[in-house]
């Protein structure tokens, strides 16, 4: 047994053969610039992941409740401080809420306005309704100056005769055109 034994070895591709290392060598500084602010601080969904919330569950409603509400003059109300110290209570833009976005506020107002507008539009308009159809025969028809491709019999492949130049002028082995 002991004379069918190998000794393991590792295979050795050319490139492990042939590489030398490099140690002085630094990458481009616009890369390494990158890999260094990409490497420092905190991610972007840990900053703006405010109580663990998803950002998409609170931009638009955000936004509708910044500009879809009615504009008051009156000045904003005092947030509420804490009774137990004095610190202030974070604003609502900080702490967003958390129902899901929806589009129901502008979609409906849309809907509201467009149908006031056509409401005052008669159904025909003056030129509609005096517009009178034209018959098909006074359009033009399309005419073509020869029979289409597909019917002609001068490219059919029993007839050679676009590669024979002895035969290319006479009608030889013709299919009668349709």
């Amino acid at each position: 047994m002991s004379q069918f034994a190998r000794e393991p070895q590792t295979a050795n591709s050319t490139n492990r053969v042939d590489y030398r290392p490099h140690w002085d060598f630094k990458p481009d500084v616009s890369e390494r610039r990158s890999a260094l602010q990409r490497a420092e601080g905190l991610p972007s969904k840990l900053l703006y992941a405010h109580s663990g919330q998803p950002s998409s569950n609170y931009l638009v409603t955000h936004y509708e409740e910044s500009y879809q509400c009615k504009h008051t003059n009156d000045l904003p109300t005092l947030p509420p401080g804490h009774p137990d110290s004095l610190t202030w209570q974070l604003e609502r833009a900080d702490r967003p809420i958390s129902a899901l976005p929806t589009n129901a506020g502008p979609l409906r107002t849309t809907k509201h306005r467009l149908e006031r507008q056509q409401s005052h539009l008669p159904s025909l308009t003056v030129y509609r309704s005096t517009y009178q159809k034209h018959p098909l025969s006074a359009f033009c028809q399309s005419r073509f100056a020869r029979a289409s491709r597909m019917l002609s019999s001068h490219l059919h492949a029993a007839n050679h005769n676009n590669k024979d130049l002895d035969l290319r002028r006479r009608s030889l082995l013709q299919i009668p055109d349709h």
